[in-house]
């Protein structure tokens, strides 16, 4: 079987470069999930390329990450106009495999939340896929909509360092914008913006906040697994919050780092993973009460979580949701059956 996997982020995975471990900078290890999968699918016979790789005749399957632009998904008709210039220059995707293959044959697999990527969570256009794979608890059904968990590699060395050699806190994000009303980004730059003028120890890192001026920044990570190491804590917010199931690698990051993350994201994290190997932002009505809040953790408390991460990430739950194996076997399952 011939199997193709595009994207909605142009060029910069073609050529099979979402199979090339360098070509993602935003993380450490984001690509070995799929690399592996198709190590896997080609030991079984099968041929698994970035759509860009293949003619429309040779191929039996295609995966979409996320909706695309296409004629089908664009409403107004000047957007239209420019989607028929598309497809006459033979780069309107979607319609393509619409044309082309059986329904069965077209898989979506939405990994952004609708704050980054709003059109994948418009049912109108899933009617297009006859699989569909997805973070969103509220759309499982187990018969179109399928759950997928974000896949974790697990680094193959950790750094441990004392409580007494780590700073206090660090948060790691770009610096991106959404009008989405769930969005968490600007609740990140708050909490930059809360920071400036105080003594509390906080970092902050990422691309895209050069031009902002602020004090606390320190640049762009090449490493983040070692930096977060090097800090107690990290404010870890998702994209966007008032989701079920929308849980990424920025908490695993913090768990593999050893450090202990404040999170907000996904509703119902705690069906997922634990509580009580993160700080629930929830339960904090201000960033004060929230600074109050770990000051008065001391370094045995403090060792209490990173037990119980350690805990986590060798049980079968994170083995069933989170592993490298529980992603290949359920992509295959939905990919190799007919």
């Amino acid at each position: 079987m011939k199997i193709a996997i595009t994207d909605i982020y142009g060029k910069l995975y073609e050529n099979d470069k979402i199979f090339d471990l360098n070509a993602c900078n935003i993380g450490e290890n984001l690509l070995a999930p799929v690399i592996e999968l198709k190590n896997r699918l080609e030991k079984e016979g099968h041929e698994y390329h970035t759509l860009d790789m293949y003619s429309w005749d040779e191929i039996d399957k295609v995966i979409f990450q996320e909706v695309p632009d296409s004629i089908y998904t664009l409403a107004s008709c000047k957007n239209k106009a420019k989607c028929i210039l598309k497809y006459l220059l033979r780069k309107d995707r979607l319609y393509k495999a619409v044309k082309i293959l059986k329904p069965k044959d077209r898989i979506l697999l939405l990994m952004e939340p609708p704050a980054v990527a709003r059109r994948s969570y418009d049912k109108k256009n899933h009617r297009f896929f006859g699989k569909i794979l997805t973070w969103d608890d509220d759309l499982v059904d187990g018969r179109k909509y399928i759950k997928f968990f974000y896949p974790q590699p697990v680094p193959d060395k950790r750094v441990y360092l004392d409580f007494s050699e780590k700073k206090d806190l660090v948060m790691i994000c770009g610096n991106k914008t959404s009008d989405h009303p769930d969005e968490l980004y600007s609740a990140r730059k708050k909490m930059i913006e809360y920071f400036e003028d105080k003594k509390y120890g906080f970092d902050l890192y990422g691309f895209g906040w050069e031009s902002e001026n602020y004090k606390n920044y320190k640049g762009s990570v090449k490493k983040k697994l070692i930096t977060l190491s090097k800090y107690k804590y990290s404010i870890c917010f998702e994209n966007q919050h008032n989701v079920n199931g929308y849980i990424t690698e920025k908490i695993f990051d913090c768990f593999f780092s050893n450090c202990v993350p404040v999170y907000w994201g996904a509703e119902n994290i705690a069906e997922y993973i634990p509580n009580d190997t993160f700080i629930d932002w929830r339960q904090f009505s201000s960033i004060d009460e929230m600074i109050e809040f770990l000051k008065k953790i001391d370094e045995k408390e403090y060792d209490k979580y990173l037990d119980n991460i350690e805990k986590f990430l060798n049980s079968g739950k994170f083995y069933d949701y989170f592993s490298i194996e529980a992603y290949i076997r359920n992509m295959k399952k939905v990919i190799l059956t007919s």
